[in-house]
């Protein structure tokens, strides 16, 4: 329900907003008073592929993103991949 504005994420419900390294650089209600580092997200890799948004919430991905040659852009098939 967000958006992007200035290569910063802008959360729709307060209006804080966030850069990509998940720090928080604004609080409208409290312009001017020092932003709680609790307001930090924690930022995880992820890269879109296939359609999907593919996340490793581990530190570093332990296996690549499996190829999906079988995958079609006008729809998604069922496709058993191994764990």
């Amino acid at each position: 329900m967000g958006w992007v504005e200035d290569n910063e994420i802008v959360c729709a419900y307060h209006g804080f907003r966030y850069r990509g390294d998940g720090r928080c650089t604004r609080v409208p209600a409290q312009p001017d008073a020092a932003i709680p580092t609790k307001l930090c997200m924690q930022v995880f890799q992820s890269e879109i592929r296939y359609g999907l948004v593919w996340t490793c919430l581990a530190p570093h991905p332990r296996v690549p993103i499996p190829e999906w040659p079988e995958h079609h852009v006008d729809g998604l098939h069922h496709i058993q991949l191994p764990p």
